[in-house]
């Protein structure tokens, strides 16, 4: 089995345990996967891994003024996340890498104040 198979295997595992949900992305075009609240319990490596890389992806839309935060002093509960105007200019959207896109997607289904 190589290294492609074997995460393959364990995808399918983690979706299986109910760790990670495959949904269609219509702004990708394409399934992704999201970490499971779940996962904080039972996968708690998997858990630090996907926060850790939601908090570098946050950061990272940042400096390219994707999104703004706005964080409160009554703690990160009350933190806020707003898209800006460049995250749905699909001129600028293209000038990202294909894993920020999918970043920016994930955002602005989570976030999009348009809706």
């Amino acid at each position: 089995m190589d290294d492609d198979d074997e995460l393959e295997s364990l995808i399918s595992q983690f979706v299986d345990d109910g760790l990670l949900i495959r949904h269609w992305d219509d702004n990708l075009k394409e399934y992704v996967y999201e970490v499971s609240v779940r996962a904080k319990e039972e996968a708690p490596e998997l858990w630090a891994m996907h926060v850790k890389d939601l908090q570098r992806g946050l950061h990272r839309m940042w400096q390219k003024d994707f999104v703004d935060i706005t964080f409160s002093e009554n703690g990160y509960t009350e933190d806020k996340i707003i898209l800006t105007e460049k995250a749905y200019d699909p001129v600028e959207l293209n000038k990202l890498s294909v894993d920020d896109r999918k970043y920016i997607s994930m955002l602005i289904q989570a976030f999009d104040s348009r809706k």
